[in-house]
């Protein structure tokens, strides 16, 4: 275990910060969420966390492509961790052909998905693209998913990356002033909403700085960190811009 204070250490750390939820919800990742959670609570980082982060087959794969895009070695580099969560500017680096090659060869999507899914992808590819969690969520993952489900509706809002503005701060959880991205009729909306968001796993945060009036990230209900002015422009800038783009290609609502 190596103190975290080195600058090579941050982007790993921040990388489990987004991963642990869903990983302890079992949607994605291998099986060592509490490996996840101890090293970022801890502050440290252990040599194997690069290893159980790049378990995660859909994560990895985009943080790779967004790191050899931009020329840099480490798909792990907080750079490229804040362009895949939050967003920056490494993902304007990253071309048609990167994003094609990387749904077909690196996620495999043409041979997962049956040919009137994969053709809406294709279309999407050719449209324009962004490689965020957020686009992945809204366009790569809605396109191949039987949208109108009801209960398959309650669950994409939660995986995509939130943002919220601390009001009031309990136990265990927080009310913020937050949004919530919905279904109405067969397009994507926006409108605020208050949210109650988890913050305290037994005792234990990930932003335990955290106070009103902050801004904080989160993913599956749960807070994941405190974000500055400029992140959480480029993380509302990302989700509007992947929410238009969802409802200005029709394609990808047939």
């Amino acid at each position: 275990m190596l103190n975290v204070k080195s600058p090579k250490f941050v982007g790993p750390l921040r990388c489990a910060k987004y991963a642990f939820m869903p990983n302890k919800l079992t949607y994605c990742g291998g099986t060592k969420q509490d490996f996840l959670f101890e090293s970022v609570v801890s502050n440290l980082r252990h040599q194997e966390l690069p290893s159980a982060l790049a378990e995660f087959e859909t994560m990895f794969p985009y943080l790779k492509t967004i790191a050899q895009a931009n020329f840099l070695s480490d798909p792990f580099s907080e750079e490229v961790v804040e362009a895949y969560w939050l967003g920056n500017e490494l993902l304007q680096n990253v071309s048609q052909k990167n994003f094609y090659n990387h749904l077909t060869e690196n996620l495999k999507l043409k041979k997962k998905l049956p040919v009137s899914q994969f053709f809406k992808i294709e279309r999407m590819v050719k449209n324009g693209f962004s490689p965020h969690h957020n686009f992945h969520v809204l366009n790569v993952w809605l396109a191949g998913k039987a949208v109108g489900n009801s209960a398959f509706d309650k669950i994409f809002d939660n995986c995509r990356i939130g943002f919220g503005q601390v009001l009031m701060i309990k136990e265990n959880s927080l009310l913020a002033e937050s949004d919530e991205i919905y279904f109405k009729g067969d397009k994507l909306a926006i409108r605020p909403k208050q949210k109650e968001i988890v913050y305290k796993i037994f005792n234990e945060s990930f932003a335990p700085e955290v106070k009103i009036g902050d801004w904080v990230s989160v993913h599956w209900n749960f807070v994941c960190e405190i974000i500055t002015s400029k992140q959480l422009a480029n993380l509302r800038k990302f989700t509007n811009s992947a929410v238009d783009f969802y409802n200005n290609l029709p394609v990808l609502r047939g």
